[in-house]
């Protein structure tokens, strides 16, 4: 029987986590004052609203953009992410383009490491650790 071939390291996860690996910090300066980029990076996960072809790019092919290939591939529905940000479709087709290239928004609907962290924070500060989302009758009244 004759050998498997290799497993390609280029699946839509591993091409992500490649990008990731070389997130800035830096890109929180581009968001933190934004709160509609904010918005928009918050609902990026939205199920539905982001998809992205399942392929494998050509090993041969370790020189192409591998993200750049995947944004092409990836199908984004600005309504969606427009309706779960609170935002128009307007500020989101505005913003995307510069989320994109910061790699603050992935095309498998994930979001930069310390942008998301950034929002969790928010969210803590907005309800407290003992209100938060999580936990949200603990300590009422207390």
């Amino acid at each position: 029987m004759p050998a498997e071939p290799p497993r390609s390291e280029n699946t839509v996860a591993q091409i992500v986590a490649r990008a990731r690996a070389f997130e800035r910090p830096e890109v929180l300066a581009i968001v933190s004052s934004d709160e509609v980029a904010l918005k928009i990076a918050a609902a990026w996960a939205t199920p539905g609203a982001v998809a992205v072809q399942t392929f494998e790019v050509n090993d041969a092919a370790e020189s192409v953009d591998q993200l750049g290939v995947l944004w092409e591939r990836t199908t984004i529905d600005i309504g969606m992410i427009a309706r779960a940000s609170g935002t128009s479709a307007a500020q989101v087709r505005r913003r995307l383009p510069l989320l994109r290239v910061n790699q603050i928004v992935y095309p498998d609907g994930s979001v930069h490491g310390l942008v998301r962290r950034l929002l969790q924070e928010r969210v803590l500060r907005a309800f407290g650790p003992a209100r938060s989302p999580r936990n949200p009758g603990r300590n009422e009244g207390a």
